[in-house]
């Protein structure tokens, strides 16, 4: 199946009532989708899809000239999460690479909605060296409807790119996001936990974990007209964050000790929250000062107690051109006299001196 310009989830919402085009959801949705394998740009392929997944049949559309062929070599949605689509497509086209596909792509989306907060990495793979390749990660707002969509590009050879995309169209807010109306992010833990394990299989049948394909470590997450970028240390898990899709990756073995990057108009509001709230006896400031690097802003670390546990968090809050950005890294321990160990310490100054704003 052939999809004759860049796909995507504004393609479906802007004219699929023009072309009378609708997806076709799977007949029997306790059925589970196979492994998939077979030929995906001219190279043999392979991808796991968990219990959730099942195959459908997405509708044909026809698009605008403008980009080399997508050929459909599968399809599938989740049961996990309602309207959560992959697709997988292979390109074979002079001057096709994972970075041409993926700034058409996505140069064709924001003329179509608004982006949100992006997240883009680079992609490499441990066991073949050849093959490399790019992520994009980013919600799209257009009129009152949202969309989420995980682009990942992979180069397969000269002129060949393998293409997996994950949508959810519409994006619906969660049951916490409800009642926040103010919250312009609804991508949530859940996605990642749905989307990443498949991505990680593709081309890597029961990969060892020291074989799986590595994201980053440089990690560009950036909305509206500011961007953080930040290094991620290897190994730790990847995920998003509330109702505003913070950014955050969690220490092997302790979920509980996070680097987080996240972007809020109330971040510094927030700050002094939380100083009244220390004052009022439940934790301790440890550091309260202005910086100038990476750019102007307050640095305030401090711990804090509720609910019978304590936080150790050390939190960068910044504002550039009217979005303030944050850079925050947490550990839970003992008490409000405890810090966290050499080694966590070394891991949060690392982030933090690692981040770049602009």
């Amino acid at each position: 199946m052939l999809v004759r310009s860049i796909p995507g989830w504004f393609a479906i919402v802007l004219l699929a009532s023009a072309l009378g085009a609708q997806d076709k959801k799977p007949e029997d949705a306790r059925a589970r989708a196979k492994p998939f394998e077979g030929m995906v740009a001219g190279r043999k392929a392979s991808l796991t899809l968990g219990e959730s997944w099942i195959e459908y049949k997405p509708a044909v559309i026809e698009l605008p000239p403008g980009s080399a062929p997508w050929k459909l070599a599968g399809a599938w949605t989740s049961r996990k999460c309602e309207e959560l689509t992959l697709r997988l497509f292979g390109i074979e086209s002079a001057g096709a690479t994972a970075t041409t596909v993926r700034d058409a792509w996505f140069d064709l989306a924001k003329s179509k909605g608004a982006p949100g907060i992006l997240v883009k990495a680079d992609l490499s793979n441990p066991k073949d060296k050849t093959l490399t390749g790019h992520d994009l990660e980013c919600d799209f707002k257009n009129g009152e409807g949202k969309a989420y969509c995980w682009l990942r590009a992979v180069n397969l050879g000269k002129d060949k790119v393998a293409v997996l995309l994950c949508e959810e169209r519409p994006l619906k807010p969660g049951p916490l996001e409800a009642d926040e109306p103010n919250v312009e992010t609804f991508v949530r833990d859940s996605h990642v936990a749905e989307v990443l394990p498949v991505l990680a299989s593709f081309l890597q049948p029961n990969p060892k974990p020291e074989e799986a394909w590595l994201r980053g470590p440089t990690f560009e997450v950036s909305y509206k007209t500011t961007s953080v970028t930040i290094d991620a240390p290897k190994g730790w898990a990847y995920t998003r964050r509330g109702a505003a899709g913070d950014v955050m990756w969690s220490a092997p073995g302790n979920p509980g000790c996070n680097l987080v990057v996240g972007f809020g108009r109330g971040s510094f509001m927030l700050l002094q929250v939380e100083r009244d709230l220390i004052k009022r006896g439940v934790g301790k400031i440890l550091q309260d000062r202005a910086i100038e690097s990476p750019a102007t802003g307050t640095e305030l670390t401090f711990t804090s107690t509720g609910f019978g546990n304590t936080v150790w968090i050390w939190r960068r809050v910044f504002e550039r051109d009217g979005v303030c950005s944050f850079v925050e890294t947490k550990i839970f321990v003992k008490d409000n006299s405890a810090s966290p160990s050499a080694d966590v310490l070394k891991s949060f100054k690392a982030f933090h001196d690692s981040a770049r704003i602009k």
